[in-house]
């Protein structure tokens, strides 16, 4: 097989697997009230106070913490979504942005969570634009499927034939 789309092949099942950690924490998350006013608004002011991300706490910390009745949810369950569109491969670009965005903010705001909490983020993030730059969200996903996209063999990319 092809060197590429063996490593297409192998991206596609990491974003599954970084999809599967989304839901997972994000269920933890809801399950642990992070969806409630109180439980996100002690959560996020106890990270951003031992961040030492002080520029990115005040300006973000604070704009969360202004409307903890939305943001909480929308961190919970966006969680939660962001991690189905990378398991399923639905609407994979838009879950790769969320997910981007989420690995970001927990590594800024949650830096108190430890060496395995940031190591876990940046490598979900890093799983995430390799799966967006070499097209590996079109393998074992609804989109492929739906848009046709998904290649088949060596000679449907033209984009990996060598010179």
């Amino acid at each position: 097989m092809h060197e590429t789309l063996l490593l297409r092949r192998w991206l596609s099942v990491l974003r599954i697997v970084t999809g599967a950690i989304f839901v997972y924490v994000g269920t933890m998350h809801v399950v642990g009230g992070w969806a409630t006013p109180e439980v996100f608004s002690q959560a996020i002011g106890r990270f951003a106070a031992s961040s030492p991300f002080g520029w990115y706490t005040s300006t973000v910390g604070s704009l969360v913490l202004s409307a903890p009745s939305v943001f909480g949810p929308l961190f919970a369950f966006g969680m939660v979504a962001t991690g189905l569109g990378l398991m399923f491969g639905a609407l994979t670009r838009v879950a790769i942005v969320a997910g981007l965005w989420l690995n970001l903010n927990n590594v800024l705001i949650g830096f108190s969570g430890g060496p395995v909490h940031h190591g876990a983020n940046v490598l979900m993030a890093v799983v995430q634009v390799a799966v967006w730059q070499t097209g590996a969200w079109r393998w074992y996903s609804l989109d492929g499927l739906l848009s046709g996209e998904r290649p088949r063999s060596v000679e449907a990319t033209p984009a990996d034939a060598h010179p």
